[in-house]
């Protein structure tokens, strides 16, 4: 029995370590440019209201509801990255700038006036973020974000 017990906890120790070794190296993935697919941004005090607000934005639709383009960063690989908001006629409306680094599964956005940290899973060449922070701007970082990212390029340039 206990030499059962042994076994299984062996195995399932093997398996944690094959999951582990196989995650990907952010440092590694994350250079080059990414392009938004998909944002979801729960708002649990919307404005410091007594409202709840949910944001939601796919790939297809982004254009057609929103009148931009899904944005892009651009991570390179001095760790300096750039994203950049454009309108659906592909004019810059907004431009945000800073430094980033990876810590495990975390990576950390450091821009002059905010630092943001987000867990990362890659999974089928796709980036998952999630993080909790002040999407409404109402002081609390109390939203929920999640979105997905896919790489358009290895590059970080334009």
């Amino acid at each position: 029995m206990l030499l059962g017990i042994f076994a299984i906890w062996a195995c399932r120790r093997e398996a944690d370590k094959t999951a582990e070794a196989a995650k990907p190296d952010l440092k590694v993935v994350m250079p080059g440019t990414w392009a938004a697919t998909y944002l979801n941004v729960k708002m649990p005090t919307y404005q410091s209201g007594d409202t709840s607000e949910v944001f939601e934005a796919s790939e297809e639709y982004w254009e057609a509801k929103y009148q931009v383009k899904p944005y892009r960063t651009y991570f390179d690989g001095e760790q300096k990255f750039r994203t950049v908001f454009r309108g659906v006629r592909g004019d810059v409306f907004g431009e945000a700038k800073g430094i980033w680094n990876v810590f495990g599964d975390t990576l950390v956005m450091i821009e002059p006036d905010k630092t943001v940290q987000y867990k990362v899973l890659i999974d089928k060449g796709m980036a998952h973020f999630s993080a909790l922070l002040d999407w409404d701007q109402d002081g609390k970082e109390d939203d929920e974000f999640y979105a997905i990212f896919r790489q358009v390029s290895k590059s970080s340039a334009e």
